[in-house]
Protein backbone atom coordinates (compact mmCIF):
# COMPACT_ATOMS: atom_id res chain seq x y z
CA UNK A 1 0.00 0.00 0.00
CA UNK A 2 2.86 1.97 1.17
CA UNK A 3 4.14 1.55 -2.54
CA UNK A 4 1.75 2.64 -4.50
CA UNK A 5 0.97 5.85 -2.17
CA UNK A 6 4.79 6.83 -3.15
CA UNK A 7 3.98 6.31 -6.87
CA UNK A 8 0.94 8.57 -6.67
CA UNK A 9 2.90 11.50 -4.42
CA UNK A 10 5.80 11.16 -7.26
CA UNK A 11 3.18 11.26 -10.47
CA UNK A 12 1.28 14.06 -8.95
CA UNK A 13 4.49 15.61 -8.73
CA UNK A 14 5.71 15.33 -11.80
CA UNK A 15 2.32 16.61 -12.80
CA UNK A 16 2.75 19.84 -11.35
CA UNK A 17 5.94 20.18 -12.52
CA UNK A 18 4.93 19.69 -16.18
CA UNK A 19 2.38 22.24 -15.71
CA UNK A 20 4.70 24.59 -14.32
CA UNK A 21 7.15 24.14 -17.18
CA UNK A 22 4.36 24.03 -19.53
CA UNK A 23 3.20 27.56 -18.83
CA UNK A 24 3.56 29.76 -21.79
CA UNK A 25 5.29 33.03 -21.47
CA UNK A 26 5.26 35.69 -24.21
CA UNK A 27 7.28 38.83 -24.96
CA UNK A 28 6.62 41.06 -27.26
CA UNK A 29 8.01 44.59 -28.38
CA UNK A 30 5.76 47.34 -29.66
CA UNK A 31 7.74 49.68 -31.96
CA UNK A 32 4.25 50.93 -34.21
CA UNK A 33 1.11 51.80 -30.77
CA UNK A 34 -1.92 50.01 -31.56
CA UNK A 35 -0.20 46.95 -33.62
CA UNK A 36 0.27 44.84 -31.01
CA UNK A 37 -3.07 42.52 -31.59
CA UNK A 38 -1.87 42.21 -35.35
CA UNK A 39 1.68 41.24 -33.67
CA UNK A 40 -0.05 38.85 -31.44
CA UNK A 41 -2.08 36.95 -34.53
CA UNK A 42 -3.60 34.24 -33.31
CA UNK A 43 -1.08 33.18 -30.17
CA UNK A 44 -2.83 35.12 -28.09
CA UNK A 45 -5.46 32.67 -26.65
CA UNK A 46 -2.20 30.56 -24.99
CA UNK A 47 -0.39 33.31 -23.58
CA UNK A 48 -0.27 32.77 -19.69
CA UNK A 49 2.24 35.40 -19.12
CA UNK A 50 2.66 38.51 -21.02
CA UNK A 51 5.58 40.74 -21.16
CA UNK A 52 5.20 44.05 -23.44
CA UNK A 53 7.61 46.76 -24.22
CA UNK A 54 8.09 49.75 -25.72
CA UNK A 55 5.58 52.46 -26.97
CA UNK A 56 1.89 51.22 -26.29
CA UNK A 57 -1.91 53.12 -26.88
CA UNK A 58 -5.10 52.20 -25.57
CA UNK A 59 -5.48 49.68 -28.09
CA UNK A 60 -3.12 47.91 -27.24
CA UNK A 61 -4.41 47.58 -23.47
CA UNK A 62 -7.61 46.29 -24.81
CA UNK A 63 -5.74 43.57 -26.82
CA UNK A 64 -4.17 42.53 -23.00
CA UNK A 65 -7.05 43.00 -21.56
CA UNK A 66 -8.74 40.27 -24.17
CA UNK A 67 -6.03 38.23 -23.53
CA UNK A 68 -7.16 37.93 -19.90
CA UNK A 69 -11.14 37.79 -19.88
CA UNK A 70 -11.40 35.61 -23.64
CA UNK A 71 -7.75 33.90 -23.29
CA UNK A 72 -5.87 32.04 -19.97
CA UNK A 73 -3.44 35.41 -19.31
CA UNK A 74 -2.84 35.61 -15.64
CA UNK A 75 0.05 38.36 -15.89
CA UNK A 76 1.26 41.30 -17.26
CA UNK A 77 4.34 43.12 -17.07
CA UNK A 78 4.35 46.59 -18.46
CA UNK A 79 7.53 48.04 -16.21
CA UNK A 80 9.96 48.85 -19.55
CA UNK A 81 6.55 50.01 -21.75
CA UNK A 82 5.15 53.31 -22.00
CA UNK A 83 1.53 55.13 -22.86
CA UNK A 84 0.28 58.33 -24.19
CA UNK A 85 0.75 60.84 -20.62
CA UNK A 86 1.87 58.15 -19.05
CA UNK A 87 -2.05 57.06 -17.99
CA UNK A 88 -3.01 54.07 -18.12
CA UNK A 89 -6.52 54.39 -19.27
CA UNK A 90 -10.17 54.23 -17.33
CA UNK A 91 -11.21 50.64 -16.62
CA UNK A 92 -8.30 48.92 -18.51
CA UNK A 93 -7.89 45.79 -16.97
CA UNK A 94 -11.79 46.06 -14.73
CA UNK A 95 -12.96 42.86 -14.17
CA UNK A 96 -15.81 41.53 -16.40
CA UNK A 97 -19.01 39.76 -14.98
CA UNK A 98 -19.27 36.00 -15.63
CA UNK A 99 -22.72 35.19 -17.72
CA UNK A 100 -24.17 32.57 -16.69
CA UNK A 101 -27.91 30.91 -17.86
CA UNK A 102 -28.86 34.60 -18.30
CA UNK A 103 -27.43 36.38 -15.38
CA UNK A 104 -24.81 37.84 -14.11
CA UNK A 105 -23.39 36.01 -11.20
CA UNK A 106 -19.72 37.09 -10.34
CA UNK A 107 -16.77 38.86 -11.50
CA UNK A 108 -14.06 37.24 -13.43
CA UNK A 109 -11.00 37.40 -11.23
CA UNK A 110 -8.38 35.68 -13.69
CA UNK A 111 -5.81 38.68 -13.75
CA UNK A 112 -3.69 38.14 -10.76
CA UNK A 113 -0.29 39.91 -11.34
CA UNK A 114 0.74 43.09 -12.92
CA UNK A 115 3.75 45.19 -13.05
CA UNK A 116 3.01 48.86 -13.71
CA UNK A 117 5.15 50.80 -16.47
CA UNK A 118 8.06 52.38 -14.63
CA UNK A 119 7.07 55.74 -15.77
CA UNK A 120 3.42 55.74 -14.93
CA UNK A 121 1.78 58.94 -13.51
CA UNK A 122 -1.84 58.33 -13.67
CA UNK A 123 -4.47 55.66 -12.84
CA UNK A 124 -7.82 56.08 -14.39
CA UNK A 125 -11.16 54.97 -12.88
CA UNK A 126 -11.70 51.33 -12.23
CA UNK A 127 -8.71 50.56 -13.78
CA UNK A 128 -8.55 47.75 -11.94
CA UNK A 129 -12.12 47.30 -10.50
CA UNK A 130 -13.09 43.65 -9.50
CA UNK A 131 -10.17 41.91 -11.17
CA UNK A 132 -8.36 39.13 -9.11
CA UNK A 133 -4.88 41.19 -8.45
CA UNK A 134 -3.10 39.37 -5.47
CA UNK A 135 -0.40 42.18 -4.95
CA UNK A 136 0.05 45.44 -6.43
CA UNK A 137 3.50 47.85 -6.45
CA UNK A 138 2.72 51.48 -7.43
CA UNK A 139 5.38 53.07 -9.04
CA UNK A 140 6.85 56.58 -7.24
CA UNK A 141 6.15 58.47 -10.75
CA UNK A 142 2.11 57.90 -9.58
CA UNK A 143 0.58 61.71 -8.94
CA UNK A 144 -3.06 60.51 -9.79
CA UNK A 145 -5.45 57.84 -9.57
CA UNK A 146 -8.84 58.00 -10.61
CA UNK A 147 -11.94 56.95 -8.36
CA UNK A 148 -12.28 53.47 -7.42
CA UNK A 149 -9.20 52.27 -9.47
CA UNK A 150 -8.66 49.39 -7.28
CA UNK A 151 -12.15 48.82 -5.89
CA UNK A 152 -13.39 45.52 -5.38
CA UNK A 153 -10.19 43.23 -5.51
CA UNK A 154 -10.87 41.32 -2.92
CA UNK A 155 -8.23 38.76 -3.63
CA UNK A 156 -5.45 41.82 -3.05
CA UNK A 157 -3.54 41.43 -0.01
CA UNK A 158 -0.64 42.72 2.39
CA UNK A 159 0.45 46.33 2.28
CA UNK A 160 0.10 48.85 -0.05
CA UNK A 161 2.32 51.71 -0.30
CA UNK A 162 0.73 55.17 -2.05
CA UNK A 163 3.40 57.42 -3.61
CA UNK A 164 4.14 60.55 -2.48
CA UNK A 165 2.30 62.44 -5.48
CA UNK A 166 -1.01 61.51 -5.10
CA UNK A 167 -3.29 63.33 -3.25
CA UNK A 168 -6.54 62.22 -3.54
CA UNK A 169 -7.76 58.79 -3.25
CA UNK A 170 -11.95 58.88 -4.09
CA UNK A 171 -12.79 55.00 -3.25
CA UNK A 172 -9.17 53.70 -4.23
CA UNK A 173 -9.39 50.38 -2.18
CA UNK A 174 -12.80 50.04 -1.25
CA UNK A 175 -13.61 46.41 -1.18
CA UNK A 176 -10.27 45.58 -0.62
CA UNK A 177 -10.98 43.20 1.86
CA UNK A 178 -7.74 41.24 2.93
CA UNK A 179 -5.46 44.21 2.77
CA UNK A 180 -4.19 44.10 5.74
CA UNK A 181 -1.98 47.71 6.10
CA UNK A 182 -1.54 51.03 3.59
CA UNK A 183 1.03 54.16 3.98
CA UNK A 184 0.67 57.28 2.63
CA UNK A 185 3.50 58.82 1.50
CA UNK A 186 2.26 62.12 0.74
CA UNK A 187 2.39 65.03 2.84
CA UNK A 188 -1.51 66.13 2.32
CA UNK A 189 -3.96 63.81 0.79
CA UNK A 190 -7.36 63.90 0.60
CA UNK A 191 -9.44 60.98 1.77
CA UNK A 192 -13.06 60.03 0.69
CA UNK A 193 -14.67 56.23 0.50
CA UNK A 194 -10.85 55.44 0.28
CA UNK A 195 -11.03 52.01 2.61
CA UNK A 196 -14.71 51.54 2.48
CA UNK A 197 -14.90 47.51 3.33
CA UNK A 198 -11.60 46.84 3.61
CA UNK A 199 -12.37 44.20 6.40
CA UNK A 200 -8.45 43.10 7.21
CA UNK A 201 -7.14 46.37 7.17
CA UNK A 202 -5.20 46.85 10.70
CA UNK A 203 -3.12 50.16 10.44
CA UNK A 204 -3.26 53.22 7.98
CA UNK A 205 -0.48 55.64 8.21
CA UNK A 206 -2.31 59.13 7.60
CA UNK A 207 -0.47 62.36 6.01
CA UNK A 208 0.28 64.98 8.20
CA UNK A 209 -2.82 67.07 6.14
CA UNK A 210 -6.13 65.46 5.29
CA UNK A 211 -9.50 65.45 5.03
CA UNK A 212 -11.92 62.66 5.70
CA UNK A 213 -14.79 62.09 3.38
CA UNK A 214 -17.92 60.32 3.76
CA UNK A 215 -17.55 56.48 4.03
CA UNK A 216 -13.63 56.77 4.42
CA UNK A 217 -12.92 54.07 7.07
CA UNK A 218 -16.31 52.45 7.00
CA UNK A 219 -16.20 48.61 7.78
CA UNK A 220 -12.95 48.63 8.17
CA UNK A 221 -13.29 46.34 11.37
CA UNK A 222 -10.17 45.24 11.69
CA UNK A 223 -8.56 48.43 12.04
CA UNK A 224 -6.62 48.71 15.73
CA UNK A 225 -5.76 50.33 18.58
CA UNK A 226 -6.14 54.14 18.45
CA UNK A 227 -6.31 57.08 15.12
CA UNK A 228 -4.35 60.01 15.74
CA UNK A 229 -5.57 62.71 13.73
CA UNK A 230 -2.89 65.33 13.57
CA UNK A 231 -4.19 69.11 14.01
CA UNK A 232 -4.07 69.75 10.19
CA UNK A 233 -2.59 73.28 8.90
CA UNK A 234 -5.11 73.52 5.69
CA UNK A 235 -7.86 75.77 5.66
CA UNK A 236 -10.53 73.55 6.00
CA UNK A 237 -10.77 69.71 7.37
CA UNK A 238 -14.22 67.36 7.10
CA UNK A 239 -14.94 64.51 8.60
CA UNK A 240 -17.57 62.83 6.61
CA UNK A 241 -20.65 60.85 7.14
CA UNK A 242 -19.96 57.08 8.30
CA UNK A 243 -16.21 58.05 8.28
CA UNK A 244 -15.54 55.10 10.75
CA UNK A 245 -18.65 53.25 11.21
CA UNK A 246 -18.16 50.06 12.27
CA UNK A 247 -14.96 49.81 12.97
CA UNK A 248 -15.17 47.33 15.78
CA UNK A 249 -11.56 47.07 16.90
CA UNK A 250 -11.11 50.92 17.03
CA UNK A 251 -10.30 51.70 20.47
CA UNK A 252 -9.10 55.38 20.66
CA UNK A 253 -9.50 58.81 18.37
CA UNK A 254 -7.52 61.50 19.18
CA UNK A 255 -9.28 64.73 17.36
CA UNK A 256 -7.61 66.95 14.93
CA UNK A 257 -6.98 70.79 16.41
CA UNK A 258 -9.91 71.53 13.55
CA UNK A 259 -12.88 70.60 12.45
CA UNK A 260 -14.98 72.44 9.99
CA UNK A 261 -17.50 70.39 9.12
CA UNK A 262 -18.56 66.94 10.64
CA UNK A 263 -21.18 64.78 8.90
CA UNK A 264 -23.76 62.10 10.83
CA UNK A 265 -22.88 58.40 12.20
CA UNK A 266 -18.79 59.14 12.64
CA UNK A 267 -17.99 56.80 14.97
CA UNK A 268 -21.62 54.62 15.08
CA UNK A 269 -21.12 50.79 16.21
CA UNK A 270 -17.32 51.18 16.48
CA UNK A 271 -15.59 49.83 19.25
CA UNK A 272 -14.36 53.11 20.80
CA UNK A 273 -13.75 53.02 24.78
CA UNK A 274 -12.35 57.10 24.66
CA UNK A 275 -12.23 60.29 22.53
CA UNK A 276 -9.47 62.63 23.41
CA UNK A 277 -10.60 66.29 22.34
CA UNK A 278 -7.76 69.22 22.28
CA UNK A 279 -8.36 71.59 24.04
CA UNK A 280 -7.49 74.20 21.18
CA UNK A 281 -9.84 72.45 19.38
CA UNK A 282 -12.05 74.79 16.89
CA UNK A 283 -15.19 73.97 15.09
CA UNK A 284 -17.16 75.53 11.55
CA UNK A 285 -20.67 74.58 10.08
CA UNK A 286 -21.67 71.53 11.81
CA UNK A 287 -20.25 69.36 15.67
CA UNK A 288 -22.65 66.29 14.68
CA UNK A 289 -20.21 63.88 16.12
CA UNK A 290 -22.40 60.60 16.24
CA UNK A 291 -21.16 57.71 18.61
CA UNK A 292 -23.64 55.25 18.67
CA UNK A 293 -23.46 51.95 20.08
CA UNK A 294 -19.58 52.01 20.98
CA UNK A 295 -18.02 50.65 23.55
CA UNK A 296 -17.45 53.89 26.01
CA UNK A 297 -17.45 52.76 29.95
CA UNK A 298 -16.03 56.23 30.37
CA UNK A 299 -17.53 59.26 28.33
CA UNK A 300 -17.27 62.77 28.35
CA UNK A 301 -18.88 65.31 26.46
CA UNK A 302 -16.77 68.07 25.23
CA UNK A 303 -18.37 71.34 24.38
CA UNK A 304 -17.78 70.54 21.12
CA UNK A 305 -20.32 68.18 20.87
CA UNK A 306 -23.02 71.11 21.26
CA UNK A 307 -25.51 68.44 22.55
CA UNK A 308 -26.23 65.01 23.29
CA UNK A 309 -29.27 63.19 22.04
CA UNK A 310 -30.58 59.42 21.30
CA UNK A 311 -29.21 60.53 17.45
CA UNK A 312 -25.83 60.33 18.50
CA UNK A 313 -25.02 58.65 21.33
CA UNK A 314 -27.88 56.03 22.08
CA UNK A 315 -26.93 51.86 22.39
CA UNK A 316 -23.93 53.03 24.40
CA UNK A 317 -25.13 50.42 27.45
CA UNK A 318 -21.62 49.40 29.08
CA UNK A 319 -21.28 53.17 29.88
CA UNK A 320 -20.69 53.75 33.68
CA UNK A 321 -19.05 56.90 33.72
CA UNK A 322 -20.27 60.33 32.15
CA UNK A 323 -19.08 63.52 32.34
CA UNK A 324 -20.20 66.93 30.17
CA UNK A 325 -19.11 70.47 29.79
CA UNK A 326 -21.34 73.26 31.10
CA UNK A 327 -22.58 74.45 27.48
CA UNK A 328 -23.81 70.61 26.66
CA UNK A 329 -27.16 70.40 26.18
CA UNK A 330 -28.66 67.36 27.10
CA UNK A 331 -32.31 65.77 25.38
CA UNK A 332 -34.60 63.82 26.11
CA UNK A 333 -33.45 60.06 26.37
CA UNK A 334 -30.04 60.67 25.56
CA UNK A 335 -28.73 58.41 28.24
CA UNK A 336 -31.48 56.03 28.38
CA UNK A 337 -30.19 53.12 27.20
CA UNK A 338 -27.20 53.63 29.71
CA UNK A 339 -28.27 50.84 32.03
CA UNK A 340 -25.35 50.70 33.83
CA UNK A 341 -24.77 54.31 34.55
CA UNK A 342 -23.24 54.52 37.82
CA UNK A 343 -21.76 58.48 38.21
CA UNK A 344 -22.56 61.63 36.21
CA UNK A 345 -20.02 64.22 36.21
CA UNK A 346 -20.74 67.87 35.37
CA UNK A 347 -17.93 70.02 35.88
CA UNK A 348 -20.06 73.28 35.11
CA UNK A 349 -21.35 75.39 38.73
CA UNK A 350 -24.71 76.20 36.59
CA UNK A 351 -26.89 72.78 35.70
CA UNK A 352 -26.30 72.47 31.99
CA UNK A 353 -29.59 73.21 29.89
CA UNK A 354 -31.80 69.92 30.16
CA UNK A 355 -34.81 69.78 26.75
CA UNK A 356 -37.68 68.09 25.80
CA UNK A 357 -37.59 65.64 28.67
CA UNK A 358 -35.41 62.96 31.41
CA UNK A 359 -32.09 62.66 29.95
CA UNK A 360 -31.36 59.76 32.24
CA UNK A 361 -31.95 56.47 32.47
CA UNK A 362 -35.52 55.48 34.50
CA UNK A 363 -33.27 52.71 36.40
CA UNK A 364 -30.01 53.60 37.50
CA UNK A 365 -28.56 51.28 40.24
CA UNK A 366 -27.12 54.39 42.94
CA UNK A 367 -25.85 56.49 40.21
CA UNK A 368 -24.27 59.56 41.69
CA UNK A 369 -23.96 63.38 40.33
CA UNK A 370 -21.05 64.45 41.03
CA UNK A 371 -20.87 68.73 40.96
CA UNK A 372 -18.07 71.23 41.56
CA UNK A 373 -18.13 72.65 45.47
CA UNK A 374 -20.89 74.59 46.02
CA UNK A 375 -23.21 74.20 42.99
CA UNK A 376 -25.24 71.35 44.81
CA UNK A 377 -28.11 73.31 46.04
CA UNK A 378 -28.49 74.76 42.35
CA UNK A 379 -28.39 71.04 40.81
CA UNK A 380 -30.98 69.99 43.46
CA UNK A 381 -33.58 72.51 42.51
CA UNK A 382 -33.24 71.76 38.56
CA UNK A 383 -35.82 69.89 36.44
CA UNK A 384 -34.59 66.40 36.16
CA UNK A 385 -30.80 66.90 37.92
CA UNK A 386 -33.00 66.60 41.23
CA UNK A 387 -33.46 63.12 40.15
CA UNK A 388 -30.29 62.07 41.29
CA UNK A 389 -31.00 61.13 44.58
CA UNK A 390 -27.27 61.52 45.74
CA UNK A 391 -25.60 65.01 44.82
CA UNK A 392 -21.46 65.35 45.81
CA UNK A 393 -19.57 68.16 45.61
CA UNK A 394 -16.34 67.89 45.00
CA UNK A 395 -12.88 70.25 45.20
CA UNK A 396 -11.62 68.47 42.32
CA UNK A 397 -12.55 66.04 39.72
CA UNK A 398 -11.43 62.64 38.50
CA UNK A 399 -8.34 63.13 36.07
CA UNK A 400 -10.00 61.41 33.51
CA UNK A 401 -12.43 64.30 33.59
CA UNK A 402 -10.06 66.77 33.60
CA UNK A 403 -8.20 65.98 30.79
CA UNK A 404 -11.26 65.45 28.71
CA UNK A 405 -12.66 68.87 29.92
CA UNK A 406 -12.51 71.53 27.64
CA UNK A 407 -13.99 73.80 30.76
CA UNK A 408 -11.58 72.93 33.21
CA UNK A 409 -8.54 72.55 31.02
CA UNK A 410 -9.11 76.81 29.93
Amino acid sequence: MKKYLLCFCLMMLGICDLSASSRVVQTYHVTEPGSLAVMMGESWQGIDSLVVTGEINDDDVAMMRRCVYQGVTTGINLHDASLPGDRLPSQAFMGGLVIKEGREVEYDYSLQYVTLPASLRAIGEYAFAYCGLLQIELPQTLTEMGACAFSGCSMLRGRITVPEGVKSLYATFSGCERVTEVEILAPSCKLDGTFDGMYSLKQVKLPEEWSLGDNTFRNCRSLEGEIVMTPPSIGRVDIGANAFFMCTSLTRVVMPGHVYQCGPNTFDYAGLQDVVWPVTMSWGNARLFSFRHCKFRQFFANAFMRWVEPANFAGNELLEEFGLDPSIELRADALAGCKLLRAVYSVGATPPAITGGNPFPDKRADAVLYVPAGAAEAYAAAEYWNTFSQIVELEEFPEWVVSHSRTLQQ
